[in-house]
């Protein structure tokens, strides 16, 4: 298992990546990306994602994408900005 910091902010994204090696890092948003193209459901992302999509359905395509990889889990995951987190981003997380 590896360790997973997920962050709200791109630019800080990059900063707590390039200082913790071996870590992943990514946005809520751009893990959802990465699990459903790992999982073969990419074509549940829209082209020009909504707010609506970001906040109903996103969680959705990333509890069915980490349902879909039992590999894919951490023994750590971290939220930075865990205040601008969504409610509904947290259950998939949790799953992570």
């Amino acid at each position: 298992m590896a360790e997973r910091a997920l962050q709200h902010e791109v630019a800080l994204a990059r900063r707590v990546a390039d200082a913790i090696d071996g870590a992943l890092v990514r946005t809520f948003h751009s893990f959802v990306w990465d699990c459903a193209q790992k999982a073969g459901l990419a074509s549940r992302i829209p082209e020009k994602p909504t707010q609506d999509y970001y906040e109903r359905e996103s969680p959705k395509v990333l509890f069915d994408a980490l349902m879909a990889l039992p590999d894919e889990r951490f023994d750590a995951v971290v939220i930075d900005e865990g205040q601008d987190f969504r409610a509904a981003w947290w259950q998939p997380i949790t799953n992570a």
